[in-house]
């Protein structure tokens, strides 16, 4: 029965949180800028004059070293990394924490994305990011085509978007 209520409260959570900005196609929603502190890893070049995700897909995830759910994300944004690294498909983890503090994790657990810090809370804002972890799908226009909780973004949605352009609906059950 416990575990019967977990699963419901997860899935509400889920749903809850997991904004598919595509379901409405007259609404397009422009991603704020990214504005980073420091790479820690994994460091993106940007053509002269450009950002450096124009003209990319680009998978933005916010998360944190203290966040459990956020840990628990690794090992699968690690597998959309070694999946889509050769589709020109950008991922970056950005935290709000201290150089020493993301140094530290990273010594003891492998991240596969690039990851840059925040420190001073522009781009965590800017997205309105208020809980994590957090991610974004956002189009070479530079337009998010989704956002929510990342255990909701499967593998399956990213190669579905890829070939379509478009988002991959989550089943009703």
């Amino acid at each position: 029965m416990k575990h019967t209520i977990a699963i419901l409260i997860v899935t509400f959570f889920i749903s809850y949180t997991t904004k598919t900005f595509s379901e409405d196609k007259k609404e397009i929603v422009k991603a704020p800028k990214i504005e980073l502190a420091q790479w820690m890893q994994g460091e993106i070049k940007a053509e002269k004059g450009k950002n450096f995700y124009e003209g990319k897909t680009f998978v933005l995830e916010f998360w944190a070293t203290w966040c459990g759910p956020c840990r628990r994300m690794i090992p699968h944004m690690n597998e959309l990394v070694d999946k889509f690294k050769n589709d020109s498909v950008l991922f970056v983890s950005v935290s709000d924490e201290k150089k020493e503090t993301v140094e530290a994790f990273m010594a003891k657990n492998k991240m596969k994305a690039s990851v840059a810090l925040d420190n001073n809370d522009k781009t965590f804002s800017a997205y309105g990011v208020s809980s994590i972890p957090q991610m974004f799908l956002i189009n070479t226009k530079g337009e998010i085509v989704w956002g929510g909780h990342p255990v909701a973004f499967t593998e399956e949605m990213l190669s579905h978007y890829l070939k379509t352009g478009e988002i991959l609906q989550a089943k009703e059950e």
